[in-house]
């Protein structure tokens, strides 16, 4: 196959004294100026390679760096004030919680501060992603860096979804998460993240550990329980007489049926009959009150479940790295699935798996549940 090589003849003048020149191999306009080439776009958007050499011809004729090309258009700055008006409405509707409010919050300030609030959104070109993909990723793991860039997508596709800009962010290729194989990869590296029965058990009988803190292993344990699940339980939800717990998660509005394990009707009960009084009518509903009359639960990563739990596994020299209280769900979700009753598990953890399934599913017998906890207490105890 004979394929013709570009030529001066592919590109004719558009007028007798055109200024620049044209380059056959990359199809692109440009002017030699104090013996360096300098490049005006593609040949075929001629008009606006004029336009921008005749902005700046003479800061190159003169030697100097010309002036940056001012574009007009929403600002960075401000379309993260209009993204995050929206979520603080979301917020007020009960849509979202406060601590997603806050994530959203610091995460557009990242971006501004990476980028500047004064960038022009449609300016923003793969270069300048690829250096925000970097600054996001400083000091964290391929799980919070995915994370990172999930809400900074959020606030780009924000503004492109209510018109607020002409031309979608494009970040397909310069500010991708990390891959599968880069999670995998890194969750290797640190290992099993799961509590071991050993470790739990030692945590539950060391002498620091208050009642409201063993009660709260407990659940963790035997349900799959989180920090915000356990901070924000309430009265309501308990039958200790039956041994049940019913609510729907905070997090997800997906009912839970639990069934309880005598040590944790136990721990309950000591835990109510210690209670301390409120310190206001709102927390008058939640069964964990700390010693100031407040409540365990807290909008961010890291809360008082959380930092009381780390205390513990230090005391019993069985803490690392990234291992919290949220292990103990990752303990029940891995010694539970050995039951093979994926529906029983999910029903207590609060798990619904996007299928028709569990669309018609409209429970999951009781005896079910009970197998599913009775196996994880004869692997704690037994």
């Amino acid at each position: 196959m004979n394929l013709k090589k570009p030529s001066q003849a592919d590109f004719k003048k558009p007028y007798k004294d055109f200024p620049l020149s044209y380059h056959p191999p990359s199809k692109r306009l440009y002017k030699k100026i104090n013996n360096k080439r300098h490049y005006f776009g593609q040949a075929k958007d001629w008009q606006q390679g004029v336009e921008e050499y005749n902005r700046v011809r003479d800061d190159l004729f003169a030697g100097r760096s010309p002036q940056a090309k001012k574009i007009e258009g929403l600002s960075l700055g401000d379309g993260a004030e209009l993204f995050l008006e929206s979520k603080e409405h979301q917020y007020e509707n009960g849509e979202i919680s406060l601590r997603t409010l806050n994530d959203h919050i610091v995460e557009s300030q990242r971006v501004c501060d990476c980028l500047g609030k004064q960038a022009v959104v449609e300016s923003l070109q793969p270069a300048d992603l690829a250096k925000l993909r970097k600054h996001l990723a400083k000091n964290v793991g391929p799980t919070t860096l995915g994370n990172r860039i999930s809400r900074a997508k959020t606030l780009f596709n924000y503004l492109w979804d209510m018109e607020l800009i002409k031309t979608p962010v494009r970040f397909k290729t310069s500010f991708k998460k990390p891959t599968k194989k880069t999670r995998r990869l890194h969750r290797a590296s640190l290992g099993s993240m799961m509590i071991e029965a050993d470790a739990i058990r030692d945590c539950l009988e060391h002498e620091n550990t208050s009642s409201q803190l063993r009660a709260m292993i407990l659940l963790g344990v035997q349900s799959g329980m989180g920090n915000s699940d356990v901070a924000r339980l309430e009265i309501s939800h308990l039958d200790l007489e039956k041994g049940w717990i019913e609510y729907a998660r905070n997090k997800t509005g997906v009912r839970r049926k639990i069934p309880l394990w005598p040590e944790t009707v136990e721990a309950l009960r000591v835990v109510l009959d210690e209670r301390g009084v409120p310190a206001n009518d709102d927390l008058s509903e939640f069964v964990f009150i700390t010693k100031y009359g407040l409540s365990w639960y807290k909008e961010a990563s890291t809360g008082p479940v959380g930092q009381a739990f780390t205390k513990i596994l230090k005391a019993t020299d069985h803490h690392k790295a990234g291992l919290g209280f949220y292990g103990l769900r990752r303990t029940f979700e891995t010694v539970a699935d050995e039951c093979k009753d994926k529906s029983a598990v999910d029903s207590i953890m609060g798990h619904e798996a996007d299928d028709m399934a569990t669309v018609y599913r409209q429970r999951v017998n009781d005896a079910r549940l009970i197998s599913v906890t009775d196996y994880v207490r004869q692997w704690l105890f037994i």
